[in-house]
């Protein structure tokens, strides 16, 4: 991956309202809108929730 590749996830993310953070805050730092110390305090201070799958209500694995 590389700056190319950041561009380009960062903007498919948002066109299909994918929430992607860490895409987010890296592009970010290349176009120059945050310092990378505040995009790893923006990080750092985000709630915590589900990360995976198996982490959400209602998630079985005998269905996979």
């Amino acid at each position: 991956e590389g700056i190319r590749t950041a561009f380009i996830v960062h903007e498919i993310a948002e066109r299909e309202g994918i929430s992607m953070p860490i895409t987010s805050e890296v592009y970010s730092v290349l176009c120059g809108a945050h310092t990378p110390q505040e995009s790893l305090v923006s990080l750092m201070n985000r709630a915590k929730k589900a990360e995976m799958e198996n982490d959400l209500p209602g998630y079985e694995t005998e269905n996979f």
